[in-house]
């Protein structure tokens, strides 16, 4: 069930052809939007709390279902997924919104995503805020074992059913997320979004080296990470923030990689003060 209701859902024809879907909700102004990129294998309910709560702080919202998740087209051409097309989707919304400056938002795989559109399109940015996200695989000889055996089962899944998925978005209402690798919740994104687009997205995750775009990005840049964050270590965001000019890093104490629907709160206050100093 959506907490968030007063939205109206969209969508735009991408610059390849395919149909994107986004969520917008304006507040009496359009001179302070967020725009939310959400992570691999969710959609853009994730951010419901998140957008209600700056909502009323003032800001203009925008959320996106990724290509391959939510209502959002799911290619069957592996090159449909690369970041760069995940980027200019981005790029093709804003320009159907007619919005010429923004706060982009990404937290995880949204957060490359984001990370890939900063050091392309900086000028449009007002701010780009990046959450429990790496620019390099954070993977270590412990968990490769894993990851090989979900890459496997992943790609047989894909050959025998290539186009079945849950159509619909999820219900991220469940209060807390203790567990960043619950497999129910690992099932859940995955047949919400076809074990195709999954794979496809999985697999560039996986092999990403985003370390030369760092350095390309102009807008100011706050890098969020939660203090126990297993996934992707908070060590990670301290090598980002060493390589992005300028940036700031703030930890969420007591938070895991769910940081978005588990702390919610916390997230936007530490958004919100960030904003406040750049008196945006």
């Amino acid at each position: 069930m959506r907490i968030f209701k007063d939205t109206f859902q969209k969508s735009v024809q991408s610059h390849d052809g395919y149909l994107i879907r986004y969520d917008v909700s304006y507040v009496s102004h359009r001179d302070k939007v967020l725009f939310f990129v959400h992570g691999l294998g969710g959609d853009l309910t994730a951010w419901d709390k998140d957008r209600l709560i700056m909502k009323e702080l003032g800001y203009s919202t925008i959320a996106m279902d990724l290509r391959g998740h939510g209502f959002s087209d799911r290619p069957v051409d592996e090159a449909a997924y690369s970041l760069d097309n995940l980027a200019l989707d981005i790029l093709d919304i804003v320009k159907a919104e007619h919005i010429h400056s923004f706060i982009l938002v990404g937290h995880c795989f949204g957060g490359m995503v984001a990370t890939v559109f900063a050091a392309k399109f900086s000028r449009l940015l007002k701010a780009l805020i990046i959450i429990d996200i790496g620019y390099k695989p954070p993977f270590t000889s412990t968990n490769r074992v894993a990851i090989s055996l979900i890459m496997a089962l992943l790609k047989l899944l894909a050959a025998c059913f290539p186009d079945k998925y849950i159509h619909q978005h999820q219900d991220f209402s469940k209060s807390h997320y203790a567990n960043e690798w619950e497999v129910k919740d690992l099932v859940q994104n995955i047949v919400h979004t076809s074990f195709h687009s999954y794979l496809e997205i999985f697999h560039d995750a996986l092999v990403v080296d985003n370390e030369h775009l760092l350095k390309k990005i102009t807008a100011p840049t706050l890098i969020i990470t939660g203090d126990e964050d297993k996934i992707i270590p908070p060590k990670i965001a301290k090598e980002i923030h060493h390589r992005i000019k300028h940036s700031s890093i703030e930890f969420i104490p007591h938070a895991n990689h769910i940081l978005v629907l588990n702390n919610p709160s916390e997230l936007c206050v530490t958004m919100h003060l960030f904003l406040k100093k750049l008196k945006i």
